[in-house]
């Protein structure tokens, strides 16, 4: 058998959660995708924690409406997507935005950090980061 040379050492690990906090968040992947349970389209996107370079990626999702949707669901997606623009700092239309533009974006955010649940009653905790995206200014 071929032995592969490669540090596996204690430098190679599971990147870790941040505690709960603000900080500058990076846009690091956009993404178009379909909601597991609805196939709703939805943008994913994935944020770097800026000057922490350990730190575990933070997903968010931004599922967009879709045609056979109620209103009141398309005005919800709709405010959801308009709270984490504005947030982001994006540029914006009253009838939509690039999703191009995200990409690299950097901003101000509110993390919290959150048990993961787990399938497995016997496996150790994990935690995960996510956004707090707060309402629009009245």
């Amino acid at each position: 058998m071929t032995y592969i040379n490669v540090n596996l050492g204690e430098e190679v690990h599971e990147d870790q959660p941040v505690e709960e906090g603000s900080y500058t968040l990076i846009v690091n992947t956009v993404e178009e995708g379909e909601a597991k349970k609805s196939g709703a389209p939805m943008i994913k996107l994935t944020h770097q924690i800026d000057g922490h370079p350990d730190a575990a990626l933070v997903y968010h999702n931004l599922v967009l409406p879709k045609e056979d949707d109620e209103d009141k669901a398309i005005r919800f997606k709709n405010l959801m997507l308009k709270r984490y623009l504005v947030l982001a700092g994006a540029d914006f239309e009253s009838d939509g935005f690039n999703m191009d533009d995200l990409q690299g974006m950097a901003f101000e955010a509110y993390l919290t950090k959150e048990q993961i649940d787990s399938d497995d009653p016997s496996a150790p905790p994990q935690f995960r980061n996510s956004i707090v995206v707060p309402r629009l200014a009245e």
